[in-house]
């Protein structure tokens, strides 16, 4: 069995290498799906409710459980909103507008527990991704997207601001480097 790297991250192309080892349509599909184009917790994916999301035209706006937050409260809501270029937010919307809510007293879109959750992901990864990879990919593709500390911290939900500064200050460091790499080059 070969051993996870910490720290890489799941590029479009490897996490299209992991969905085609999925069933189109399935809840193992949408749930990756979601994962990836949010970076949300996973135990937020499972308590996510098809009252959550509202879909306008090919946008959505997703109100994601933030389960992390202050003890005296169970949980609050963060809104993401996705663009409809957004690759793989097709595959969820179809999953969600044809299917019916996996618990039909609950609303909720997915019936697994994050175990299964995680078991999904280290299958189709070959053991080399969990579904944490997710979460740190997709901050990281938003960093260097450019997205400030203070997006990034308001899209993942995080208490401090020092999570979100690490992945600014890391997407700056490595967009240094190429720029030396290139001019060196040049």
């Amino acid at each position: 069995m070969a051993k996870k790297e910490r720290g890489k991250i799941i590029t479009l192309e490897l996490f299209e290498e992991m969905i085609n080892k999925l069933e189109s349509g399935s809840q193992e599909e949408a749930l990756l799906c979601l994962l990836y184009i949010t970076g949300c917790r996973i135990s937020e994916a499972l308590m996510l409710k098809i009252s959550d999301v509202t879909i306008d035209g090919e946008d959505i706006a997703i109100n994601i459980p933030t389960l992390k937050t202050r003890k005296h409260i169970k949980y609050s809501y963060r809104t993401l909103f996705i663009g409809k270029n957004t690759p793989y937010l097709k595959t969820f919307i179809r999953y969600i507008s044809n299917n019916t809510p996996a618990d039909v007293f609950t609303g909720k879109i997915f019936g697994i527990n994050r175990f299964q959750a995680w078991n999904i992901i280290t299958r189709v990864s070959n053991n080399q991704f969990t579904c944490h990879d997710l979460r740190h990919s997709r901050a990281t593709i938003l960093a260097e997207k450019g997205y400030t500390a203070f997006q990034l911290q308001a899209w993942f939900g995080w208490r401090r601001m020092d999570m979100a500064e690490r992945y600014v200050k890391l997407s700056l460091i490595a967009r240094e480097v190429i720029k030396q790499m290139k001019d060196n080059i040049l």
